[in-house]
């Protein structure tokens, strides 16, 4: 188990494989957002310009559910929040991504939408 700085250092390389991931393959422009992980007054989602998420990245070998899903609520604003998870060793592309059930009805139901799937509004998601 890494504690402290190793701990700290970990999560915030997570962050920038994420971002670096929805860059590549979303055409986004997101990046690690500065001291997001606390030394703040402010709550902040732990990246910036992934537009309509707030997303609260964590690298655990054990998920805590109810507990990341709390500050990411705590932290989203307006956006969606959401949890994304790796373990050590699992490539980032296999991280677990866990939101509301809502929030991805919502998501689900635009892109079954914009694919022609249902009729509906497709500027929605």
């Amino acid at each position: 188990m890494v504690k402290g700085r190793g701990a700290k250092a970990k999560g915030d390389s997570y962050e920038r494989e994420l971002a670096a991931f929805f860059n590549e393959v979303c055409g986004l422009n997101s990046h690690r957002t500065p001291l997001s992980g606390g030394g703040r007054g402010e709550a902040l989602p732990d990246l910036t310009g992934t537009p309509g998420l707030a997303i609260e990245a964590k690298r655990h070998e054990r998920m805590s559910v109810d507990e990341w899903m709390r500050q990411a609520r705590k932290n989203c604003g307006l956006d969606r929040p959401v949890v994304i998870n790796r373990k050590s060793r699992q490539p980032t592309h296999d991280s677990y991504v866990v939101l509301y059930l809502q929030d991805f009805a919502d998501l689900y139901s635009g892109w079954l939408a914009h694919k022609g799937y249902v009729k509906g509004d497709t500027d929605e998601a």
